[in-house]
């Protein structure tokens, strides 16, 4: 179902475009290794989770990264869904813009038009789409961008050499413009060294510098202060792609600006002084004048462009048809494109798509068409109450027969049913259900959508999905119900590494602007292109085609497109071996600041806790499972204790217990009196689950302790305060994990907490000396768990352990 961008005026017969339209044909023989494939048997497939943790698939997945399951022929549920009824929304997909080196060099040419139409005398020169630039004498293509980028690298040499700095929260230094002047003589080493890069003349690429490129340049040296980080641009919640055209910008001026006075200046957050609000002509987001910059004194002629699009957000997403479309619609339409497409073999289908993907201007017979080329996916299609294809009793065809109505209750419990797999014997997520089961308790992790609660996915021809590792790296499998084949590819967890430092140095400007870039299912690469060949990355592929099952296991990159209209289902799972994953998680997000979905730590503790009644269950732990949980327990606690020994005495005297707390069991505590508040402590009723606590500044859970920090001195009553809904709601707090408190608020009184002799309990003497006090009658140090309680647990379980 991919089209060119149709008017209303476009015909049936070009609304639909032929790869042999697009691209000159390239003849290319592709080979890559593909995933091992495994036959259960019946008996292994009826206890799947024991069965994908057994050695040998262990041992295959560990190096491919992901494998292939095929059910026993008696395993054949048919798709139990209502096509006619079914409604989802649509995602359009511009393949040429998925591509990462593409989309930078299209985002790199809207920045230099921007700037040109912001200057009083706009130059002659026209940018081409792609912001490249043909060299008269040797015919040689520049594309501006990569010139940009590559006077970014060639002054961050340490990116080559230290892979641990790819941190995309460091900063990346510019040259300073005077160095870059043909009349400086350390310029000579500079366009010496870049020309070798681009195979052409210094005073060729010089030139192409100068006359295209030096301008804007200076421009953002002068704007960035010669530091490239994400300090440069105005936090946005709702970013405008730089790629969104004139039509999406009227609507989005209309549905988010419909009352001026509402929309706050983007830098204060205030309304205020409406009369000095200037509001940029590309985003259309607010400024104050004052609020700028430099300071803006008056109101200036002609259009005004924001730095947000000078510098470019690098903010990318997806656009998606109007209205929602039935399953049974979007399956005739892809079905309709296949046919007038000309049916191919998988190997020439695959080549296309990459070509469509990565098509240089040298391949195209038209650019303009391939940059529009759109294809169609029902993607992430999810709902409050779970949707599956599986049989499932909240959806049971009428006239079944008796056989086959045995077969459909077969097919429910099945434990590869979709629905069913996360819970399923085998995975650490079946302790929390034993857990609360036990206790009469609601399962917190029962309802997580797109991990314990399944996905579907409706394909159609070259529909995509792009490069990503799954939410805190856990395992996921996916089952085909219906239509053409699925092409995938894995990148196993020990390449991870190299792939991030291969797309880094590609972009790294990018991912400065987008730290989680690689989070948002919105960038390509093709792993047969010479820059990925060359970074000796291994990559797998795999073939799925109705009843089969791909698993990818703990942080496998993975990739893919459609072959055809297809009916796709996923969910996530964990497997004991994927707990120190897990944890890596939580350092790897606080990194590029993404939300954390599982509280994992909170997890550690409900096993814990539980240690005695789980083994009295004979549920599939073992030692080794209960010290790992216990280790990485202890790490993290000692990290937090010792955080709190750095706050200063005076939050130490303002520590409460949270009422409501994120919902592991272990947290919920029976109502103590008022008698208990002298100790600045309040306990937690058993209440209803309400959303885990996150820190404003890293995203992660705060499983153990946070500030509360007010952003006002208005006085507010500590029972509000102590309460995870108000907290959580109130926009007069902003919430810090302890790390990032210290980092923004406290650095100066780092390494003097040595001197604390109890972190928790403000009853024991602490020597108060030498530690400087700073303000913080607004901050408040909440405990989310009782620390006593956490003592007493760590100490029952040490002797357990060293038992063990």
């Amino acid at each position: 179902m991919a089209s060119h961008k149709i008017s209303d005026e476009t015909t049936k017969e070009s609304a639909f475009l032929t790869h042999s339209n697009l691209l000159q044909p390239i003849p290319t023989k592709r080979h890559m290794e593909e995933i091992p494939v495994f036959y259960p048997t019946e008996e292994e497939f009826n206890n799947p989770l024991h069965f994908i943790a057994s050695d040998k698939v262990q041992q295959k997945g560990n190096k491919y990264g992901m494998i292939k399951i095929v059910p026993p022929k008696s395993f054949n549920p048919k798709l139990n869904i209502d096509k006619k009824s079914f409604k989802f929304d649509v995602r359009l997909q511009n393949l040429f813009e998925l591509d990462l080196l593409n989309r930078s060099r299209l985002m790199f040419a809207k920045q230099l038009d921007i700037y040109h139409r912001s200057l009083p005398h706009q130059p002659d020169t026209k940018i081409s789409i792609d912001s490249k630039v043909i060299i008269k004498e040797s015919k040689k293509t520049i594309y501006l961008y990569n010139l940009y980028v590559s006077l970014i690298k060639l002054n961050n040499l340490h990116l080559r050499t230290h892979p641990s700095d790819l941190d995309p929260n460091k900063s990346l230094k510019l040259f300073d413009p005077k160095l870059l002047r043909k009349s400086n003589p350390e310029s000579k080493i500079i366009w010496e060294e870049l020309s070798q890069q681009f195979n052409c003349k210094p005073t060729e690429l010089y030139n192409v510098y100068l006359d295209h490129l030096s301008s804007f340049y200076n421009h953002i040296y002068g704007l960035t202060n010669g530091i490239l980080n994400k300090d440069c641009l105005v936090f946005d919640e709702y970013p405008k792609s730089l790629l969104s055209d004139s039509e999406d910008s009227e609507g989005e001026a209309s549905e988010d600006s419909s009352d001026e006075n509402t929309n706050p200046c983007l830098v204060c957050l205030k309304n205020n002084k409406p009369s000095r609000l200037l509001l940029c002509d590309f985003c259309n987001k607010p400024y104050h004048t004052f609020c700028l910059s430099p300071p803006i004194e008056i109101i200036p002629k002609g259009e005004w462009f924001c730095n947000n699009c000078i510098i470019g957000n690098g903010f990318y997403g997806f656009k998606h048809e109007k209205s929602q479309v039935s399953l049974q619609d979007f399956q005739a339409e892809a079905l309709q494109f296949q046919k007038q497409y000309n049916p191919k073999d998988l190997n020439q289908l695959e080549k296309e798509f990459w070509d469509l993907i990565s098509a240089s201007p040298n391949d195209l017979k038209s650019q303009k068409d391939i940059t529009q080329f759109i294809t169609k996916y029902g993607a992430d299609i999810h709902d409050e109450n779970v949707l599956t294809g599986f049989p499932t009793l909240d959806h049971v065809p009428s006239n079944l027969s008796s056989a086959e109505y045995k077969s459909f209750l077969r097919y429910c419990t099945h434990p590869m049913n979709l629905k069913n797999l996360p819970f399923a014997d085998g995975s650490l997520l079946s302790l929390t259900k034993s857990i609360q089961s036990t206790q009469n308790d609601k399962d917190v992790y029962s309802n997580i959508s797109g991990v314990t609660i399944p996905w579907l996915y409706a394909g159609s021809l070259f529909s995509t999905f792009c490069w990503h590792l799954e939410d805190q790296y856990t395992l996921s499998i996916n089952y085909q119900h219906e239509g053409a084949p699925k092409i995938w590819y894995s990148i196993p967890d020990y390449e991870c590494d190299k792939f991030k430092k291969l797309l880094f140095n590609l972009t790294p400007d990018y991912f400065i602007k987008q730290p989680d870039l690689l989070s948002q299912l919105i960038t390509q690469i093709s792993p047969y292109s010479d820059i990925f060949k060359d970074s000796g990355i291994k990559c797998f592929k795999a073939i799925q085609h109705p009843n089969e099952y791909i698993i990818t296991l703990p942080k496998c990159f993975h990739a893919g497109f459609n072959s055809g209209f297809n009916i796709n289902e996923a969910v996530n799972f964990t497997l004991p071996t994927w707990l120190p994953y897990g944890f890596q998680s939580i350092k790897d997000y606080k990194l590029i600041k993404k939300d954390c979905i599982l509280d994992i730590i909170g997890f550690l503790i409900d096993v814990l806790s539980n240690f005695d009644s789980l083994s009295n269950q004979k549920l599939d732990i073992d030692e080794s499972f209960i010290k790992n949980c216990f280790n990485y327990f202890l790490k993290y606690y000692n990290l937090e204790k010792s955080r709190i020994s750095k706050l200063p005495f005076s939050l130490l005297n303002k520590q409460y217990l949270l009422v409501s707390s994120p919902p592991t069991s272990a947290t919920k505590e029976s109502k103590n009196n008022e008698s208990n508040s002298n100790k600045c402590l309040h306990s937690r009723p058993n209440q209803e689950i309400i959303n885990e606590i996150l820190c404003k500044e890293c995203k992660t859970i705060c499983s153990l302790a946070f500030i509360a920090h007010s952003k006002s001195d208005q006085t507010i009553k500590r029972r509000k305060i102590t309460t995870n809904r108000f907290l959580t709601s109130s926009r007069n707090f902003e919430i810090y994990c302890l790390e990032d408190y210290i980092k923004k608020f406290i650095q100066h009184t780092i390494g003097l907490g040595d001197q604390i002799q109890h972190p928790i309990s403000t009853n024991k003497k602490r020597n108060p000396i030498e530690i400087p006090e700073i303000s913080t009658h607004r901050d408040d140090l909440i405990l989310v768990r009782d620390w006593d309680k956490l003592n007493s647990l760590i100490s029952d379980i040490s002797s357990s352990v060293r038992s063990i």
